[in-house]
């Protein structure tokens, strides 16, 4: 979780692209000051993700947070890890 401090004179709402949805907030709008806290779900996949947040007043001030997550470490499993056939080319009964 990361906390992010808003300082405002106004009302305010938090914004998430739909396609970000490994992103969350625990506040989706505020009034005056206050806190959001930021968190994402776990990266399965080997590649890096990013997002912006968008902090947007009623008056139409936006300020941005920009999101960055580390990609899993690649893995690879195979099943079965061998294989054979008969000479008439179809498999072979386990």
């Amino acid at each position: 979780m990361a906390r992010v401090t808003v300082t405002a004179n106004d009302s305010w709402t938090v914004s998430i692209p739909a396609e970000a949805t490994w992103v969350h907030s625990d506040k989706m709008s505020g009034d005056g000051n206050g806190e959001i806290n930021i968190t994402v779900d776990v990266n399965p996949r080997a590649d890096a993700r990013t997002a912006t947040v968008t902090v947007t007043t009623k008056g139409g001030v936006s300020k941005t947070i920009a999101i960055s997550q580390d990609s899993a470490k690649s893995s690879l499993t195979l099943s079965p890890s061998t294989l054979a056939f008969n000479a008439d080319g179809t498999v072979k009964a386990a």
